[in-house]
């Protein structure tokens, strides 16, 4: 530990199931980010000898960090669910290229306007010219 999940597509709910052998106990903490690295979600675990589910929900999760104070962890049942794809994306529904989220307003790539279909806070990576 620490573990990272990264997607390739971004993610709306991430759960899974967490626990420790008796006399491991400790945290198991849960950070969501979105592509530009902001904070979406966290959620905090303590262990015990049996499993526990936790989860973080929240529009545009890229990446989430895992991270334990307890000796041993097992992590098993993960569980999550894709966002589902903003029909305003300039670059053809979240492709990788454009590193999701993308400017969702075709006014200009450096837009920082919520995208039209109302789910996400679009920020253009890449010129529209290089797409």
């Amino acid at each position: 530990m620490p573990e990272t999940l990264l997607f390739r597509r971004p993610i709306r709910f991430l759960q899974f199931t967490a626990g420790s052998a008796t006399g491991f106990t400790g945290n198991v903490g849960v950070e969501a980010y979105d592509y530009l690295g902001n904070l979406v979600d966290s959620n905090n675990l303590l262990t015990q000898s049996v499993l526990q589910s936790t989860f973080v929900v929240g529009h545009g999760i890229a990446k989430v960090e895992i991270t334990t104070t307890a000796e041993s962890v097992v992590i098993d049942d993960v569980q999550f669910t894709e966002e589902a794809p903003c029909a305003h994306d300039i670059c053809g529904n979240a492709s990788m290229s454009c590193r999701f989220p993308v400017a969702c307003d075709p006014t200009g790539p450096r837009s920082n306007t919520m995208c039209p279909c109302g789910t996400f806070n679009c920020t253009a990576i890449l010129p529209l010219t290089s797409m």
